[in-house]
């Protein structure tokens, strides 16, 4: 006997003509690349700016960014800990989600650690 069963089609929802987004960026992998990229010895980049262009180049809505991080802990490096702490002020400032976590291992020859 061959097998029997009952089968749905549900409709589905038409696709939106705009494609909302939410950028995710890891901070340490965006610097490593931009230095890879640009020579930047610096941490010279602005993820919210970045998220916006790329989204504008594709007609799609930037719906908001999240930038995961490392910091150095205070008494390990007080002046990178001092100049992350205000960076990731002014990204929260600007609208963007910043998760923090404290380095236990920097990576060699990181600014941040």
């Amino acid at each position: 006997m061959a097998p029997t069963g009952l089968f749905f089609a549900l409709p589905v929802a038409p696709e939106s003509p705009t494609k909302r987004v939410v950028s995710f960026f890891d901070g340490q992998n965006l610097f490593w690349h931009a230095k890879a990229a640009f020579g930047y010895q610096h941490p010279n980049y602005d993820p919210n700016l970045l998220s916006v262009a790329v989204c504008r180049e594709n007609g799609w809505r930037c719906h908001g960014v999240r930038f995961y991080t490392g910091t150095p802990s205070a008494d390990k490096n007080p002046r990178w800990h001092g100049y992350r702490e205000r960076r990731l002020s002014s990204m929260r400032r600007a609208g963007m989600h910043v998760h923090i976590s404290t380095h236990s291992v920097p990576h060699e020859g990181s600014p941040f650690g």
